[in-house]
């Protein structure tokens, strides 16, 4: 009867895969801040010449992310993951009307730019485990929708930044402006988006079942007589009951605590391969990238940086796309392991790109470029898919959050570094 019960469960209709899309969307919705602030680094350049305000950028948002993550993974799971996310969202949103407000009245000085980029750091951390651990709860489509939406949010990005560069050529403050005020519609969409999918019956059923896989852990012992269930009808019996128990009422998440060491002990590869990739990424991109100069290819007007920040956020999205392919989501985890010590190559390339410059013709950041970006969307996607499908129901959300902890940490790290390139 208990696996009758679990079975239908499973079953539950996403209806319209409105679920699997909201995923994919607050997945593109919470990383579009920070994509916003990388993107817009022409209009920062002519606002703060003398400053390499994407070094600065990349560096106080992966601190203060990587700072603000220990707090929250502390006191983060007492909370919903509804809870979270809203809340989230709506700092987002007062970010964005902040920095749309100080663009169209020319107020935005550098410091309040150092002020507003670590609170997206902040917010992120905050938001960043909950929506990777709710993505974990349901099918393992789920968490490649939630990382399709990571990736899209760099493309989307890009596109709406070059949209608004093209329509509106002569004035870059109105243009930056625009691009703004965009990102502010679609955090609002996502706080909508939010609502709509935690009131739908697949999400509730998914909820229940991770309440009472954690109401049967810990209240084995009959909490009246202080002994175990006698018989299995007893434990069906305690499932049943528990499984009425909504998410918010739990006694669970006021008293979850984060077990750091047992985590990390139980995944230390996946754990390790998300920190290196995420320390040679950060460390080339964007600061480096964007200073890799073209002689004769888009060299006018700085549409070089913003073509090979767009083509990495593209093939971004193609690497953490690419588990849907059947034949793709079968990769072993050695296999992942191997291209994420391969990577370590990027370096010299990319070097000799900017100085000494070596590498004059412009196809070698291009390929590089590409190379850097599909192999980072494609390992992380198949690391988070690895964790989400071989955890425990009851440790998926340390787990996640663990593996997200790590890859804030090797984001402060790879930021670190490419901060030190740019005093070559």
């Amino acid at each position: 009867m208990l696996s009758e019960n679990t079975e239908s469960m499973d079953n539950v209709p996403d209806k319209y895969y409105f679920v699997y899309f909201s995923i994919l969307w607050l997945g593109f919705g919470f990383l579009t801040p920070y994509q916003m602030f990388i993107s817009s680094i022409d209009y920062f350049t002519v606002l703060f010449p003398t400053i390499q305000v994407q070094y600065y950028i990349a560096w106080t948002y992966c601190v203060a992310n990587a700072i603000s993550f220990f707090p929250v993974l502390r006191f983060g799971p007492r909370y919903t993951f509804y809870t979270r996310i809203f809340v989230s969202f709506i700092i987002f949103t007062l970010i964005l009307i902040s920095i749309s407000l100080l663009i169209a009245f020319n107020s935005l000085e550098f410091w309040f730019l150092m002020i507003l980029t670590p609170l997206v750091g902040f917010t992120d951390a905050l938001i960043q485990p909950a929506l990777a651990s709710y993505s974990a709860i349901f099918p393992g489509r789920y968490m490649v929708a939630y990382q399709t939406g990571n990736g899209v949010s760099g493309i989307v990005a890009s596109l709406i930044r070059v949209l608004t560069k093209l329509l509106i050529p002569h004035d870059i403050k109105s243009s930056s402006l625009v691009y703004f005020i965009v990102g502010l519609l679609i955090s609002i969409s996502c706080v909508l988006v939010n609502m709509a999918a935690d009131s739908t019956h697949f999400v509730q059923t998914h909820l229940k079942k991770l309440n009472t896989s954690f109401v049967i852990k810990e209240e084995v012992i009959d909490p009246v007589e202080g002994t175990t269930p006698k018989s299995e009808t007893d434990q069906v019996q305690l499932n049943q009951d528990s499984q009425s128990v909504a998410e918010s009422n739990i006694d669970w998440r006021r008293t979850k605590e984060y077990d750091f060491v047992g985590t990390v002990k139980s995944i230390p590869g996946p754990i390790i391969s998300v920190f290196f990739t995420y320390v040679v990424t950060l460390s080339l991109f964007p600061g480096l990238v964007s200073m890799i100069p073209s002689d004769d290819f888009l060299s006018q007007e700085s549409w070089f940086p913003i073509f090979l920040i767009a083509l990495y956020n593209i093939f971004d999205f193609v690497g953490k796309m690419a588990p849907t392919v059947p034949l793709l989501d079968k990769i072993p985890i050695t296999a992942v392991y191997i291209m994420t010590i391969l990577r370590i190559f990027f370096y010299p390339v990319m070097l000799f790109c900017v100085k000494p410059r070596l590498i004059v013709t412009p196809i070698v950041p291009i390929l590089a470029t590409s190379l850097l970006a599909l192999s980072n969307g494609l390992i992380t996607s198949l690391l988070f898919v690895y964790v989400s499908r071989t955890a425990p129901l009851q440790n998926k959300e340390d787990c996640v959050s663990s593996m997200t902890l790590f890859l804030v940490i090797g984001l402060a790290v790879g930021s670190l570094v490419g901060l030190g390139f740019s005093f070559m």
